[in-house]
């Protein structure tokens, strides 16, 4: 788990080899604290990153509990904003979280501990269930099926592993499926990281602030947004796409765009895709690599979604889009599919571990040919960012990460052959993955990447 005094020291080291490199900015950063005193230490290098976030010095920091610390991060990260990120949910003070922990449920009428089922307000039943924020210890979960589990780390589990779902220990599995699989991690140890990419993302909720990606946050904009705080999708997507240790590209620029209409007007999902392009323009004049995705859930180009308001609007930005060279993975005619996620004792790194998030119908198995052509990526059964801390993670079920995957892995693309199009990437993921029965092609992101490399 990231903790807040880690990235402080860091940063400490990164200036104190900055400065016996010479660089000029991290000298003046020195002499502002220093003057012309030479031959700096890695304390003076703390002492100088304790003043820059407002703190007396370094032990002033160091004994600074995580509200203190989680607001100093994010208003010094505001100074390099256009406009400034803003605090939701409690990332105002963890304090206020605590208070709340201790008032963990125990009991949910709407789920059935003995059938392991959640009553939705329609009073129909569903295998999904929401553990996050409960205290499970005196229930036997022995044969509970964590696949439809979202559970966060402040659960609360019985002692007994006997109590517990055959070789599941809660704690563990939290931080090993912070893991895409596949061989993501080793693509990061080679440095192929989305490092200098950049990708935009479109949703319907305020973004949360999380130690996750918050360095990797570039511009944050908002529009008609709906009143409430910050909500696990925009934060999802966000951590699976470049989240530090579960994202797919953990280098990579993240512009986000907040969009509340969800089920309304389109409009403003135009306005944002505009202004992801006039961005993309902006940064190509300066020299930069501009805008490679766009991260949107709704796939707003498919025809269900023609009659909606402002839907002429949003496919004119899309198309504008698409002539800059962006791409737009939510085009579900050309990109469409599947998404996968491991078994729950499986490998992550072994993609016959995988399978599709719903029950098989055989009657419903499209034939070989159709599968061979039908790309799958994992998208769930994966720990991401909670909305809730700056610091928290749940263990997120659903399918909702495979738009986070198809830009990461886009990015990562991008690193080994900058001139790639979103056509050529998808035909190359199709061409070296591994074909798995009833299943489909199952992306193989070293094999993508060494195909790329030649």
């Amino acid at each position: 788990m990231i903790e807040y005094i880690d990235l402080f020291k860091s940063q400490a080291k990164s200036l104190l080899k900055e400065y016996r490199a010479q660089n000029n900015k991290a000298k003046l950063r020195c002499q502002k604290v220093f003057g012309k005193k030479e031959d700096l230490s890695l304390m003076n290098m703390q002492h100088v990153i304790a003043k820059e976030y407002g703190f007396d010095s370094w032990n002033d920091l160091q004994s600074a509990d995580d509200v203190k610390l989680a607001t100093a991060l994010i208003e010094r990260k505001n100074l390099s904003m256009q406009k400034p990120l803003r605090f939701y949910a409690d990332d105002k003070g963890e304090a206020m979280f605590e208070a709340r922990k201790q008032k963990l449920m125990s009991s949910n009428p709407h789920i059935d501990f003995k059938n392991f089922q959640m009553q939705t307000p329609f009073g129909d039943f569903v295998p999904w269930l929401d553990l996050s924020y409960m205290d499970l210890s005196a229930y036997d979960l022995s044969k509970m099926d964590v696949s439809f589990v979202t559970y966060s780390d402040l659960t609360i589990w019985p002692k007994d592993a006997s109590k517990l779902p055959p070789h599941f220990m809660p704690k563990e599995f939290l931080e090993q499926r912070k893991n895409f699989g596949l061989g993501i991690k080793n693509l990061h140890k080679q440095g192929i990281t989305g490092q200098n990419r950049a990708v935009a993302v479109i949703d319907w909720r305020k973004l949360s602030n999380h130690l996750e990606y918050y360095q990797n946050i570039k511009g944050y904009e908002e529009y008609d947004v709906l009143p409430e705080g910050g909500d696990l999708s925009g934060t999802q997507l966000v951590s699976a796409l470049v989240g530090k240790t579960c994202g797919v590209a953990p280098k990579a620029d993240v512009y986000y765009y907040s969009v509340g209409t969800i089920g309304r007007a389109q409009i403003y999902y135009a306005l944002a895709l505009n202004k992801i392009c006039d961005l993309h323009e902006e940064l190509i004049k300066k020299g930069k690599n501009g805008i490679d995705a766009v991260c949107l859930l709704r796939g707003l180009l498919s025809p269900c979604f023609q009659d909606e308001e402002g839907a002429a609007e949003f496919k004119r930005a899309a198309e504008r889009a698409q002539k800059l060279g962006i791409w737009l993975p939510f085009d579900y005619q050309n990109y469409g599919a599947k998404g996968v996620g491991c078994k729950i004792g499986g490998d992550v790194e072994n993609f016959e571990d995988y399978e599709l998030f719903y029950s098989k119908n055989p009657q419903r198995i499209p034939d070989e040919k159709r599968l061979r052509q039908t790309l799958c990526m994992p998208a769930g059964r994966h720990t991401v960012a909670g909305s809730d801390r700056l610091k928290s993670y749940i263990f997120s079920p659903y399918h909702a990460n495979l738009e986070a995957y198809k830009c990461g892995l886009f990015l990562l693309a991008k690193n080994v052959q900058p001139n790639l199009s979103g056509q050529e990437f998808w035909q190359k993921a199709l061409a070296t993955g591994d074909f798995l029965p009833d299943v489909g092609v199952v992306v193989n992101p070293q094999r993508l990447i060494e195909a790329l490399q030649k």
